[in-house]
């Protein structure tokens, strides 16, 4: 894998946000209704070109 300047990153990064928000407020004479919704989705993936199939962690040959 080359290295120093001008090389290749070992890792990649790929990061997703997806937020949508909304809320209403209504007041009328001494009454009030509040309403609110939120969403959110955050997605991170990390690709290493050292390890182009992952990295698989196994505590015994039973367990593979």
């Amino acid at each position: 894998m080359p290295g120093g300047v001008g090389g290749l990153p070992t890792y990649f990064y790929h990061w997703n946000s997806f937020q949508g928000y909304d809320d209403a407020f209504l007041n009328r004479g001494t009454h009030a209704i509040k309403f609110g919704f939120a969403f959110e989705r955050m997605l991170l993936q990390a690709t290493a070109l050292t390890d182009p199939n992952g990295i698989w962690f196994f505590s015994n040959i039973q367990s593979f």
